[in-house]
């Protein structure tokens, strides 16, 4: 049943698709981000949603009517210099077969983003995407979450099968990151149910990511926690409600929770973590070597035995500075780098031009939150082998078109008007 009823789903929005290649972009991060077919038990587990609707996006792109835009601009040249530099590193690889087999799963990511770019420009579109990232996401962190009350923290929570957030710690990551974007599309319900069912899912979603039993996603939920306080407009009640959550979260955890918890004071004798450490001088010591670094294959018997202190210990960096640093070098970091500073400025700009406007005060909040789910992405981060993960450079997306938004309406506004005297005149 299943199945068939994502089938149809699916085939109606593509329909819509030919059209509106937006529509369909939004079929692409459901099957991406969500991946629901991954929860089908029949025909639909292996079908190629992702791709139908990637071939919609581009034949919509040569007929629709829709408005859009210039895929080019300072946010993805960005990314388009990463991604060309990440064909040369490939090409420089120590094993070059897997690592192209990564490069194309990458190009195929980056190549959607950067058609988003030319694709959500308006309000609407702006506020549809986020609503779809939000709950793609947010649909199984609030389910994790429940799951994890009723079982009492027993247990731990995963993510979607065959996603780049599969893994328990990467999937407390998205969770922790949706939370701010859910407060701000609750903020924006008139509907009381609506606004009400949204803050739940924010606070399961905390939940998902405390049973997790992810240290790094417990830092990312600290440091995002901090950040929600600053850029939220009701502080105070804001506040209060986290000092009434936090015990009542916590006391649903098990003893090996606080356990596992209590080694990010005992790092050094934690053999995660020591490992961790042996994969950062690793990539440190690779990248000044070799300027492409080692290509995406570095996690291995052969490297770790050039360049790691301990190469009896081959593990992946377990954090997404140290994976692009050892994978591509100084210039694919410096140029990863630039780009979040490029997007976090951009919030920075968007915030100040619109805060003295009051029609712009949906875009305020918005930018706000996306910085503390890139606060949350830069500490968890730290921690997790996920560079290529599509969330974050959707939101990036989201950030620009903001921008590009904001910068239009100032400009119209700008612009000098016509005399009706002289258009009668004319």
């Amino acid at each position: 049943m299943r199945d068939i009823v994502l089938t149809i789903a699916v085939a109606v929005a593509l329909t819509r698709g030919f059209k509106h290649p937006w529509v369909s972009l939004m079929v692409w991060i459901v099957m991406s981000v969500l991946n629901p077919h991954r929860y089908t038990y029949g025909f639909a587990y292996q079908m190629p949603f992702a791709l139908a609707a990637a071939a919609v996006v581009f034949i919509g792109l040569f007929i629709t009517k829709d408005e859009c835009r210039s895929a080019f601009n300072p946010s993805s040249n960005l990314l388009i210099a990463l991604t060309l530099w990440m064909c040369i590193t490939t090409m420089a690889a120590f094993f070059p077969a897997p690592s192209f087999g990564m490069l194309e799963r990458v190009i195929k990511i980056n190549l959607m983003v950067i058609i988003a770019y030319a694709l959500i420009v308006n309000e609407k579109q702006i506020k549809i995407m986020t609503w779809v990232l939000t709950l793609s996401i947010g649909i199984l962190s609030a389910k994790g979450g429940l799951f994890t009350v009723l079982s009492g923290g027993s247990h731990r929570v995963w993510g979607p099968p065959s996603s780049f957030v599969e893994d328990n710690n990467a999937f407390a990551l998205a969770a922790v990151m949706v939370v701010p974007l859910l407060f701000f599309l609750a903020g924006e319900q008139t509907n009381k149910y609506y606004k009400r069912g949204l803050q739940a899912m924010a606070v399961l979603s905390v939940f998902s990511a405390l049973g997790s039993q992810s240290r790094g996603a417990l830092l990312a939920l600290s440091a995002m926690t901090i950040f929600l306080v600053l850029k939220s407009k009701n502080k105070g009640w804001l506040l209060l409600g986290l000092l009434a959550l936090v015990p009542v979260a916590l006391m649903f955890m098990p003893e090996s929770w606080y356990s596992r918890m209590s080694t990010v004071q005992t790092y050094d004798s934690d053999d995660s973590a020591m490992g961790r450490i042996n994969a950062w001088h690793m990539a440190f010591n690779l990248a000044a070597d070799r300027i492409t670094g080692g290509g995406y294959a570095v996690a291995n018997a052969y490297v770790f035995g050039l360049y790691a202190p301990n190469p009896l210990n081959p593990l992946t960096a377990h954090s997404i500075y140290f994976q692009m640093l050892g994978e591509h070098g100084w210039i694919g970091l410096l140029l990863y780098l630039s780009f979040w500073l490029y997007t976090w400025s951009s919030c920075n700009w968007v915030i100040e031009r619109s805060r003295s406007i009051a029609e712009f005060g949906w875009v305020v909040n918005l930018a706000r939150m996306l910085q503390v789910s890139m606060v949350a992405f830069a500490v968890g981060g730290a921690f997790l082998s996920l560079c290529y993960f599509d969330l974050p450079y959707y939101l990036a997306v989201l950030v620009y078109a903001l921008r590009r938004y904001v910068s239009e309406r100032l400009d119209s506004k700008a612009r000098p008007q016509a005399s009706p005297f002289l258009e009668r005149s004319a």
